[in-house]
């Protein structure tokens, strides 16, 4: 799992966004095993409103949400307060050159194709972690 997730893990909070349930209860089960703190929305105004009362310093953002896009989410939270040390990353199906950069633009940090690799999530989350340790 997360390299080091016994200490810096737990002091780490997680929103995810995503709408489909089963991919949902996945990622936050997992991310949880690794000790992490989740909060898990399927809606973008809910995740809005949620960051807003309780930053977060990791947000995962499914592209492709119910409501209103993972861009605007992404947009909204950069907006915010404490929007701009969150951590924010983009996952969706769409993996062109093109989907990459709107993602960039829209204020993610990082774009994670779908479907994608346990072990790249895991180290991209590792990678976040030993930053965070540095700062």
């Amino acid at each position: 799992m997360i390299s080091d997730s016994s200490l810096a893990a737990s002091k780490r909070r997680i929103l995810l966004v995503e709408d489909s349930e089963i991919i949902r209860e996945t990622l936050q089960a997992l991310l949880e095993s690794s000790g992490f703190v989740v909060e898990a929305v399927s809606e973008g105004l809910v995740a809005v409103a949620q960051f807003t009362q309780a930053p977060y310093e990791l947000v995962l953002i499914d592209v492709g949400l119910p409501d209103i896009s993972g861009y605007e989410v992404a947009q909204r939270l950069r907006g915010a307060p404490s929007g701009a040390a969150a951590y924010l990353v983009a996952m969706t199906g769409h993996a062109q050159p093109s989907d990459k950069a709107k993602a960039l633009e829209a204020g993610f940090d990082v774009h994670l194709a779908k479907p994608f690799e346990i072990e790249d999530l895991e180290a991209l989350l590792n990678s976040r972690l030993a930053a965070m340790r540095e700062s």
